[in-house]
Parts: structure tokens; sequence; C-alpha cells
């Protein structure tokens, strides 16, 4: 995860974001199921949203780790 961020250039609250994550693992190494999709969806779908509700229907919780957009379709 730590990887992840620090390739992220800007001020998006990075630091915050590893503070939670030290917090949600508790300073040990934890292991998680990962699930990767492939959605075809419109300009207005959001993502992490999307991760968010497949994990809460799941009864575990989920997340977006990452996310690449491969196309945009004109319509």
């Amino acid at each position: 995860i730590a990887s992840k961020i620090a390739v992220v250039r800007g001020d998006f609250r990075q630091e915050e974001i590893l503070k939670q994550w030290d917090i949600v693992l508790g300073g040990s190494e934890k292991i998680f199921d990962a699930l990767k999709l492939k959605v075809k969806c419109s300009s207005g779908t959001y993502m992490r949203s999307l991760a968010d509700r497949m994990g809460k229907d799941a009864g575990t919780g989920g997340f977006a780790l990452s996310i690449k957009r491969n196309k945009i379709f004109l319509v």
C-alpha cells in the first residue's frame, strides 16, 4: 500500500492515508482477499463507491486499491 501511495504526486493527503492504514493494519501485516475486475461503464460511475458497495454486500468491506481507465467511449 505504501509503495502505491508513494507514486502519487501532488497533495492528496498521502500522510493522512498512510496513518489510517497503520491504524487498520495495527502495525502488522495482514492478508486480504483481492478481486480484480474489468468494468465497462459510463463516465459518471464512481469505481470507489462500487468497490465499497460490493464489500458491504459481501459483508466484508471493500475498497479500490488501484483504478485504471482504459478507454473513453464517446456517445
